[in-house]
């Protein structure tokens, strides 16, 4: 064993076996768990899968397969406490001031986030939570790196491009679009529907999800479980000016929820005349229209 692995073991190790205890605490505490916590307890699995993504050329396969496995139950650990909690609390953001309701209801509404809600050692967790009908950006450039957390959305457009984003954590989002740049490490997304996921990654995670179509762009096998009708296309090359978007291995798809040596019902190839090709949809006053042209529910 080499000490680049010996070492890597050991820290993959003692940091998995301090999240699953944080996970049996939280779920111990006879207050519910608060948003606050859930949001850090997520963006620290999504650090240790990013740690383990950018090991994976050093580590045996044995190993690899192991790591996997320990993530893939803290993943599921963390969903099954979000389930089964009670939040205690609700992050508050900044919002512009808005002006009487007199618009009809398809008009714009824009929300925009603080990069600094959250602060977790030298990054910044920014959550993204409970909205509907809303365009959301982030207020101000971060200025670094920074984790985000989205749940919780309904008939929304999460516009995130031009930011420097470590890795991004979805739960729960309906009839909505997420645009987001190319990521330092991992995208997890789970029980999202009727959606338009635009990223780019080193490692896409999606769980329990259904009717999805996702613009990737990545150099290892996206991973998809207990989902249906998610289709896979490139990343849009004109959402990324000067990116290189060369040898991405978007359409080499596991489905862990499809072990045969067939293919997978669950995924298939979005079709070119199926795409969005006008992405400026997005930046319309018209939100409801934006939605209806876009999401795969309306142009199945």
């Amino acid at each position: 064993m080499s000490a680049f692995v010996r070492e890597f073991n050991e820290s993959f190790v003692s940091d998995a076996s301090s999240l699953f205890a944080r996970v049996n605490d939280a779920a111990k505490s006879p207050q519910g768990v608060s948003n606050d916590v859930l949001a850090v307890l997520a963006a620290e699995v999504t650090k240790l899968s990013k740690s383990l993504a950018e090991s994976m050329d050093s580590l045996p396969s044995y190993d690899r397969k192991g790591y996997e496995a320990q993530l893939k139950e803290l993943e599921a650990s963390v969903e099954s406490l979000r389930k089964t909690s009670q939040p205690t609390s609700k992050f508050s953001f900044k919002r512009k001031a808005a002006a009487p309701k007199t618009t009809p209801a398809s008009a714009k509404a824009t929300t925009s986030v603080s990069p600094s809600t959250k602060e977790r050692s030298d990054e910044a967790i920014v959550t993204i939570a409970d909205r509907v009908h809303e365009i959301v950006h982030i207020d101000h450039p971060v200025g670094r790196t920074t984790d985000i957390s989205i749940s919780n959305l309904t008939s929304c457009v999460v516009d995130l491009l031009g930011y420097a984003i470590s890795a991004v954590h979805v739960h729960n989002v309906r009839d909505s679009i997420l645009l987001l740049p190319h990521l330092q490490s991992t995208t997890m997304i789970h029980d999202m529907e009727n959606s338009i996921v635009v990223v780019g990654c080193h490692q896409f995670r999606m769980h329990t999800s259904h009717d999805i179509d996702v613009y990737l762009s990545i150099q290892s096998q996206p991973i998809i479980e207990h989902c249906s009708n998610i289709r896979f296309t490139s990343y849009p090359i004109s959402l990324a000016p000067g990116e290189s978007l060369q040898d991405s291995t978007h359409l080499a798809v596991q489905d862990f929820s499809h072990i045969k040596q067939t293919p997978s019902p669950n995924w298939s190839a979005l079709r070119e005349e199926d795409s969005v090709l006008d992405w400026s949809l997005t930046r319309t006053e018209d939100l409801d229209a934006t939605l209806k042209a876009l999401l795969p529910g309306s142009r199945l």
